[in-house]
């Protein structure tokens, strides 16, 4: 389909009975890091029949997601290149969870400053006294 659809909801088939190899993904977050979003226009003149829409839009350029994901490309007969946004919110989930864990630990951490900090204010205010 060239252009856009709209729909009320889609699904993309992911029964894990269908699968092998399964493994986690690695390193998300430096993935996602890896990965510039862009806004631009498409060239709708130089290519008329591609039901490209008009105005400004938002997205990553398929190329440069392939250096990092090439999961997430695909190219079609004629060279045009092709990122799945919908594989894209794997990646996501896991660079959320790899935040949330560094945020635990920061905030262990912090926690444990925090009492040595107190521990530290009451020695010195016994030292003083």
């Amino acid at each position: 389909i060239y252009g856009g659809f709209r729909a009320i909801a889609t699904y993309s088939s992911s029964d894990g009975r269908w699968k092998k190899n399964i493994e986690p993904l690695t390193s998300s977050l430096d993935k996602i890091m890896g990965l510039q979003g862009v806004s631009y226009d498409w060239k709708t003149e130089e290519y008329p029949d591609f039901g490209l829409t008009e105005g400004k839009q938002i997205g990553l350029v398929a190329q440069e997601v392939e250096k990092v994901l090439p999961e997430l490309v695909s190219e079609d007969k004629d060279g045009y290149k092709a990122v799945s946004y919908t594989k894209l919110t794997a990646v996501l989930v896991e660079a959320v969870k790899e935040l949330k864990a560094e945020n635990e630990r920061q905030k262990s951490e912090n926690e444990r400053q925090q009492v040595e900090l107190e521990e530290l204010r009451a020695f010195i205010k016994e030292l003083k006294s």
